[in-house]
């Protein structure tokens, strides 16, 4: 009979503890899910609050106040233009000194993309509708960018193969087409990124 209740008694202390330590992970569920519930409502609030007027009007200057479309054709252009060294054929100083230029520009030119904190940013000054555009105009320059930096390298090393006259004519044309689809990747980066800049400022 002591033996039972024993039993019995322990059985019962058992169930007493799961029971705690099933209303502590309730709880601790329960508020978590409260804290998240409110991290979410305050995000909504703060996009609510933005008037779309306002909003519009921050997100064209979010894209336009770094670097204007003009601004970036003229970072374009310069880079393209420092991209002509032949540091095949010419070991100069001075031909050292324009290919450090070149890949000066080349570095500076991703350093243009759109950090995730300057994305981050933005958030509360734009309507739930509008940071998405610019999230994704961000990755849209950021595929513009790239591209212009890849075609820029290729190009730089791949013409003074081309231009040599002691290149064979295989040879030219395997680097040609390689510069070709490099230059065909980036000139369609760019024409997405004209036209999505274009689609903002436009609105």
């Amino acid at each position: 009979m002591k033996k039972f209740n024993v039993i019995t008694i322990s059985l019962l202390s058992l169930s007493l503890l799961g029971a705690c330590s099933n209303s502590n992970s309730n709880d601790k569920s329960s508020s978590s899910s409260i804290k998240s519930e409110k991290k979410a409502t305050s995000s909504k609030a703060a996009s609510s609050s933005v008037l779309p007027t306002s909003s519009k009007e921050e997100l064209k200057a979010a894209i336009s106040t770094p670097m204007t479309k003009e601004n970036y054709q003229n970072l374009e252009d310069e880079l393209l233009e420092a991209a002509n060294v032949d540091d095949i054929h010419d070991h100069s100083a001075t031909m050292q000194g324009k290919l450090n230029k070149f890949n000066v520009r080349a570095n500076n030119i991703l350093k243009q993309k759109i950090s995730k904190k300057d994305l981050h940013k933005e958030k509360k000054f734009l309507t739930s509708s509008d940071y998405q555009k610019f999230k994704e105009y961000s990755n849209i320059l950021d595929d513009y960018l790239s591209a212009l930096y890849d075609y820029a390298v290729k190009y730089q090393s791949n013409t003074p193969v081309i231009n040599d006259n002691k290149t064979s004519q295989s040879t030219k044309d395997d680097y040609q087409k390689e510069l070709d689809q490099f230059k065909s990747k980036f000139d369609n980066a760019k024409e997405k990124w004209s036209n999505s800049y274009d689609s903002i400022m436009n609105s």
